[in-house]
């Protein structure tokens, strides 16, 4: 019976959960030519000139004028080569 307890202690600490809360400012730096052009080395400036409101967010050509990045219609820089645009849009989802 001392042996069932000790191994129910155990197992007891193995599977506990720590939870918590925070506040933590995540909002990404705005926009900086100069951290954009060290950040997306191979995606020239001239060619990718669609707005950027925040700085990370890989370059893009705005062909449908909206001022935001659109997949149906728009063209970016694959920084990283992970095949999908990476960034924040700007837009609310609804």
């Amino acid at each position: 019976m001392l042996l069932l307890a000790l191994t129910a202690a155990t197992a007891g600490a193995q599977g506990m959960f720590l939870l918590g809360a925070a506040k933590v400012d995540i909002t990404p730096p705005p926009f900086d030519a100069t951290a954009d052009a060290a950040a997306f080395p191979t995606c020239p400036p001239s060619v990718f000139t669609g707005p950027r409101l925040f700085g990370l967010q890989e370059p893009y050509i705005d062909r449908d004028g909206s001022g935001f990045f659109n997949y149906d219609t728009d063209v970016y820089c694959d920084a990283n080569a992970n095949g999908r645009w990476d960034g924040r849009s700007g837009r609310s989802i609804s």
